[in-house]
């Protein structure tokens, strides 16, 4: 939770003086290690002394220790591991803060330009900024990881090497289903509504997105349809109160992009013809379903030959 900062007269008494390591907007300087399975990048920080900007060493001696053990763990998004950051406090929690992106004093070679003009905000995407290599890569990692740090399995022992990620060439207009948001009326704002769109990456409020660059173009043609839509019902009181907010469903299938998640839709995969409701998990990216169902088949064989001749 966010905290105010101490008294430095305070500060060695206060009982909360544990709880608070930065001050609120406190700028810091680090180098990023790694990333969440989220795509939160993860900065490793001292505590910092009397000075309002607190320097860690960018290129610690691999062969300290003490480096490993003294860090104080901060999230942010938005970057690359490696990079050198400038950044800036805004909550602290008992065992990490979390801060904004300021500036990137050392970019990663694999940095690239967002598309989206919304990406820094928007809680939508995470690996826009990142070469789309870079971006199979850490999928392939993350995987791993999750496999051995939370499965306490070992590679290639208890568990076989995890395969690189499938991709194609093809790495916006993918997507083939979206579900943005869209938060309650506000009674003193005359009943209207702020955004329909996607929650922020550093807090739960709503971007206002009338383009998702990821989404199919049919998706975001009737996007835009939906979008005047409900802000014309909001204008004209004619829109329903949800207490908490509402999402909204886009599903490009055969029969056009469906609004409603109980139609009935159909969708294919190689030579079949799947037919689902609208609002049921499926595989949201036409493009590469045909190549999963293709090695799921492979792996599939491959399980069953295997289990055959372990009983021979």
């Amino acid at each position: 939770c966010s905290t105010l900062p101490i008294p430095p007269a305070l500060a060695d008494t206060h009982p909360l003086a544990p709880l608070i390591p930065f001050a609120y907007h406190q700028l810091l300087i680090a180098k990023v290690e790694s990333l969440t399975n989220l795509g939160i990048g993860i900065c490793r920080v001292p505590l910092p002394s009397d000075s309002t900007v607190a320097m860690i060493d960018p290129h610690p001696d691999p062969t300290d220790v003490q480096h490993d053990n003294r860090g104080w763990v901060v999230f942010l998004p938005n970057v690359i591991p490696g990079e050198l950051v400038k950044l800036k406090i805004y909550r602290n929690h008992k065992s990490y803060s979390d801060a904004d992106l300021v500036e990137v004093l050392e970019p990663s070679p694999d940095r690239v330009e967002p598309r989206c003009s919304l990406f820094d905000v928007c809680g939508g995407c995470q690996y826009q900024h990142k070469a789309i290599e870079t971006h199979r890569q850490w999928k392939t990692r993350q995987v791993s990881e999750l496999y051995s740090r939370v499965g306490g399995l070992e590679e290639g022992v208890t568990y076989p090497t995890v395969l690189p990620a499938l991709g194609t060439d093809e790495t916006y207009h993918y997507r083939s289903k979206i579900t943005p948001h869209y938060e309650a009326p506000k009674k003193n704002q005359g009943g209207l509504i702020n955004a329909i769109g996607f929650k922020q990456k550093a807090n739960r409020r709503l971007v206002d997105v009338p383009y998702c660059h990821i989404a199919t173009e049919n998706i975001n043609e009737k996007l835009t349809e939906v979008r005047d839509a409900k802000f014309a019902e909001a204008k004209e009181g004619r829109l329903k109160r949800p207490s908490k907010g509402a999402t909204l469903l886009l599903r490009d299938a055969n029969e056009g992009v469906i609004t409603h998640n109980n139609e009935w839709v159909t969708t294919p995969v190689k030579d079949l013809t799947f037919r689902l409701k609208a609002g049921n998990f499926f595989q949201v990216s036409d493009i590469i379903r045909d190549d999963v169902v293709v090695v799921s088949v492979q792996f599939a064989f491959l399980l069953q030959l295997y289990s055959r001749l372990a009983h021979i």
